[in-house]
Parts: C-alpha cells; structure tokens; sequence
C-alpha cells in the first residue's frame, strides 16, 4: 500500500487497488481490489451486494494511473481523465470478492496516455474498458500559444 501512495494522488476511501503484483512503468500493470461488505459504497443493504459498475470502472483506471505515475518522468503529475470508450460490464462482482486489474499502455503521445484495462474475478473477465488520459504537465506543452 505505501508503494501505491508514492504514486498515486488518490487516498482512502477513494483508492481502490490494495495490492500490486507487476508494473513495468508506462507498459503494464497488474493488481487487486479485495470488496468487503464493510466498503462505503455498498450502504447498509445486507448480503449478495453488488459491486457498483462506477467502481469497477474506477478500478480500471486506477491500475493504468499507478501504471503511469510509477514511471519516474510522471510521478505524482496532476493526471485528466480524456475519454472512457467501448466499456464492457460482462459480468457482476460481489462483496466478499476480489477484482483482478490488469492493464497495457498502448501509447503515449503529446502528454495523451493510451491504455486498454480489464477486470477478472476468478479468470473470468468482468469488465473491460479504452482509457485516454492527460498527463497535464507534458499535454499543456502542445497546446497552441495566444
């Protein structure tokens, strides 16, 4: 977890990946999100809850963030989400759950992070999702001057 929060902005409860398995900085990445029944998300609603399907997404794209931010030259950069496409719910997680997140960064051009990510609970595949996002600092370099 501390290896997590030296690279990513986000702190409880809004950080959703426990642990980490690979990153090969600005290539991969790999890690997981144990759901317990206690999280804040579920409410108080009793057995058989749902994993929301904007938490999975959040999960996604927390693994391609900590797959940036771990690359020396973007650690700890103010980061934009730019576009979500072709995102897949294919099946439903479950409290008592776990959620493994795995990620390919396809390229990265003018500050603009191209990534594909995907959730798996037991091998199967949950959810899937295309992510652009900004990293600020080196995006702002391209933009044309007044």
């Amino acid at each position: 977890m501390k290896n997590i929060l030296n690279v990513q902005n986000n702190k409880f409860p809004y950080l959703f990946i426990d642990k980490i398995f690979d990153i090969v900085p600005l290539s991969k990445g790999s890690g997981k999100k144990c759901f317990t029944s206690s999280e804040w998300f579920f409410g108080k609603e009793g057995n058989n809850i749902l994993v929301p399907n904007y938490v999975l997404i959040e999960c996604l794209v927390q693994i391609v963030v900590i797959t940036i931010q771990s690359h020396n030259r973007f650690c700890k950069k103010e980061l934009n989400d730019i576009r979500f496409k072709e995102i897949l719910f294919i099946d439903a997680i479950e409290a008592g759950e776990v959620l493994i997140c795995e990620c390919s960064i396809i390229r990265v051009v003018r500050g603009i992070v191209y990534a594909e990510s995907n959730g798996f609970n037991n091998g199967k595949l949950i959810c899937s999702m295309k992510v652009e996002i900004a990293v600020l600092e080196e995006f702002n370099k391209y933009l044309p001057a007044n």
